[in-house]
């Protein structure tokens, strides 16, 4: 908080730290908020979440923009993701789980 007396007045001015909830544009762990955001539902039924990544896809298409939701449990859970331009899920693909 800073004041600034200016001929009697007394301004106070507030400077507020808002965490800006983006779209996952590179490959990397994803938050709970965009996850919420982001990827609403597609995670509901999964009982083990741990460390949630998202992998864009390099899709050459106009209209979508196509990522993989992987959730890295104890066996790991992929998801192929389509959005919107405006990032609004569009649909999602269960592609299994990996027994490595």
């Amino acid at each position: 908080m800073k004041k600034v007396i200016l001929i009697g007045f007394v301004i106070t001015f507030y400077s507020f730290i808002v965490q800006q909830i983006t779209f996952p544009a590179s490959e990397g762990i994803i938050s709970e908020s965009q996850l919420n955001t982001y990827y609403p539902n597609v995670l509901d039924k999964v009982k083990d979440k741990r460390i949630i990544v998202a992998i864009p896809l390099k899709i050459k298409k106009d209209s979508i923009i196509v990522s993989i939701l992987n959730n890295t449990a104890t066996f790991e859970q992929m998801f192929l993701c389509t959005h919107n331009l405006n990032h609004k899920l569009i649909d999602t693909y269960y592609i299994g789980k990996s027994t490595m």
